[in-house]
């Protein structure tokens, strides 16, 4: 006996239509902020010669992050904390886990669920603010950098 055959349902295909285009426009605005990050370091006045800028753990932190990438994956940080230090040096404050990993899933992990993310990105901060390894807790789901 045949199988009756599927109507296509056009609510359904627009949906996915415009989820393939969010996703594209969220690659074309991270190339733009990327673009307009590297303008910004060049035009940017020189930072003082503090030594708490440069210095201490997260400083070492966020320089281990920028040279530990892989190459010709989109500069993707080898471990999820390194890239939650690229981006909360960016920020320059605090942030909460979850702004954490939205800004991860539009970088760099858009395959993966915010959910899978979160597990594995607590327990690599969680075990480096433990080991008071650059990173702090200042409330309870918020990370910041130790300067």
């Amino acid at each position: 006996m045949a199988r009756p055959r599927k109507e296509r349902d056009p609510y359904r295909e627009a949906i996915a239509d415009l989820r393939q285009q969010v996703r594209e426009l969220e690659r074309e605005r991270n190339k733009r902020l990327d673009a307009i990050a590297a303008l910004e370091t060049v035009v940017s006045p020189r930072r003082s010669r503090r030594r708490s800028a440069r210095s201490g753990p997260a400083a070492r932190l966020v320089r281990q992050a920028s040279s530990a990438t892989h190459t010709g994956n989109g500069n993707k940080p080898k471990s999820m904390p390194d890239a939650a230090a690229l981006i909360l040096r960016e920020a320059g404050r605090p942030l909460h886990i979850v702004e954490i990993i939205e800004e991860m899933q539009n970088r760099w992990y858009q395959n993966r669920t915010a959910l899978s993310i979160r597990g594995t990105l607590a327990g690599g901060l969680d075990r480096r603010v433990a080991r008071g390894d650059g990173f702090i807790k200042p409330k309870p789901g918020v990370y910041a950098l130790k300067e």
